[in-house]
């Protein structure tokens, strides 16, 4: 006896059978179609965070190195800031007093380029400053607080050079009084 004897099925039954086995095969492999699209497409775009991470990663790591040695240098340079600043006023008390004055000169564009300090006799102090303004009010205002300032005692403009940039170079020679010992 063979199986289709057995299962005595009619024609349009074997066809509709077919049909579903078909629609069952075809929806299988189209879900594992759309399955296998989908794991591709979610490896893709974890690999792609993945390595996003990654460089994000690194890129932090190399900004924490940077910061480490920016907070290291700034040690050091606090410190041998604080050195040289120990030395200076062992050396001599009144340096501080002249760098303060430097401070406060009025210069907004320009700059000083060259400080000399020298001791003269009777505990006064001779500073040339040698430096630029980038405009005549400038000058003006900085020639003023030299002449004008409580430890200056004489002011004397050595040289004056106007430039084609427009700046102007100036070279002051001062004197400065006698500072008393707070001591």
């Amino acid at each position: 006896m063979t199986l289709k004897s057995c299962i005595n099925l009619l024609p349009w039954r074997e066809r509709r059978y077919a049909r579903q086995c078909y629609t069952l095969y075809r929806n299988i492999a189209l879900l594992l179609l759309i399955l296998l699209v989908t794991w591709n497409g979610y490896r893709y775009f974890s690999n792609r965070l993945n390595g996003h991470i990654q460089r994000q990663q690194q890129h932090l790591e190399q900004l924490r190195l940077n910061l480490t040695n920016t907070v290291r240098e700034i040690k050091q340079l606090q410190k041998d800031y604080k050195q040289q600043e120990q030395r200076l006023s062992a050396q001599n008390p009144h340096i501080m007093e002249i760098l303060d004055l430097l401070t406060h000169i009025p210069l907004e564009q320009g700059e000083l380029d060259l400080c000399i300090v020298e001791p003269l006799a009777q505990q006064k102090m001779k500073v040339t400053l040698k430096g630029w303004a980038k405009s005549q009010t400038e000058f003006e205002q900085v020639h003023h607080f030299l002449k004008n300032h409580a430890m200056i005692t004489d002011a004397k403009l050595s040289q004056f050079e106007s430039q084609q940039t427009g700046e102007l170079l100036f070279d002051f020679i001062l004197t400065l009084s006698p500072i008393e010992n707070s001591q």
